[in-house]
């Protein structure tokens, strides 16, 4: 669910991720899959709003400028990320070797989580746009990048609401 609002020159953002069909946290399986929100707020022309917040998609969601590249943007992370005792990489794929849990923001069974975002309006006259996009990948960023995969995003879910 996406809900937007106008406070004054700031859109107030609330998106709410629902696990309702899987029985098990997500995302599951192999140690890479990732699940990223992201969040966005353009004005009439289509700029993009500045986000006021601190609610930003983690390092391994792509630091960089690329397609794709989306660590330090409005949103968030869901995954398990491994660190490997011996050599401190984190996130890690390789579970067979010694292992902690660095991290745990997976979604589980049934449970719903909410995060809130707070975007500047523009001087600009007209309504502002909010999205929301649920993507998920097969592999953390940087793990595509090193083994020169070419995995694309998948759409989960995704959702628009106009703020006036």
């Amino acid at each position: 669910a996406l809900r937007a609002t106008r406070r004054g020159a700031r859109v107030m953002v609330t998106v709410e991720v629902t696990n309702a069909r899987a029985g098990h946290h997500i995302p599951t399986d192999h140690p890479g899959r990732n699940i990223l929100l992201l969040v966005s707020a353009v004005d009439a022309k289509g700029r993009e709003l500045t986000h006021m917040g601190n609610q930003v998609v983690p390092e391994w969601g792509g630091v960089g400028h690329e397609p794709g590249d989306f660590a330090g943007k409005p949103g968030k992370g869901y995954a398990k990320v491994l660190e490997e005792l011996w050599t401190g990489v984190a996130p890690s794929v390789a579970y067979w070797n010694p292992t902690v849990v660095r991290e745990d923001t997976r979604l589980p069974a049934l449970a719903t989580d909410a995060t809130h975002y707070e975007f500047r309006r523009g001087s600009g006259p007209g309504p502002v746009t909010v999205s929301a996009r649920l993507v998920f990948r097969r592999a953390f960023r940087q793990l595509a990048r090193q083994k020169k995969w070419t995995v694309n995003d998948i759409t989960m879910e995704e959702a628009r609401a106009v703020v006036p």
